[in-house]
């Protein structure tokens, strides 16, 4: 196992809370863009002269759902990133002398 320390343990710890947070979060808005749902109709990049077509704002809230999923696979990176982070930080405490 590498032991490079690229971040101190509180850091890491912080980016682990940030990072299951944010994959809850944007699994959850992306469930529900991709259910269409009218509460995100502000959020979704909807051209003016095709509001009118159906299928083009579903294509658009589909777009912008599986945007939302790869940015929650971008924070699982994050997460696992962290906790690399954390474990290597806790070993290098039980080497060091007090």
């Amino acid at each position: 196992m590498v032991r490079t320390k690229l971040i101190g343990p509180k850091c890491s710890r912080c980016c682990m809370v940030t990072s299951v947070w944010g994959v809850v979060m944007f699994l959850l808005m992306g469930g529900a863009y991709k259910l269409h749902s009218p509460a995100l109709y502000d959020d979704v990049n909807i051209n003016a002269t095709r509001i009118a077509d159906k299928e083009y704002v579903y294509s658009m809230y589909d777009e912008t759902g599986t945007n939302c999923f790869i940015v929650a696979g971008v924070y699982v990176a994050v997460f696992f990133f962290s906790l690399w982070q954390f474990r290597v930080n806790q070993t290098l405490q039980a080497y060091t002398i007090r």
